[in-house]
């Protein structure tokens, strides 16, 4: 699992569906500034990565 924490949005949407991953969203603003499942842990393609927004 990539590290998005700090990255934008798109950046963090960008590097995550590269990965085959998907992405659903909490909060608003403009940087992440938490993920689950957390930055390093092994998961599988398709799995839906959340991201924390402010």
């Amino acid at each position: 699992m990539p590290d998005v924490i700090g990255m934008t949005y798109q950046e963090a949407k960008n590097s995550l569906q590269k990965e085959g991953l998907s992405v659903s969203v909490r909060g608003e603003g403009e940087t992440v500034q938490r993920q689950l499942p957390p930055s390093g842990e092994t998961i599988n393609k398709g799995t839906q990565v959340i991201v924390y927004l402010e």
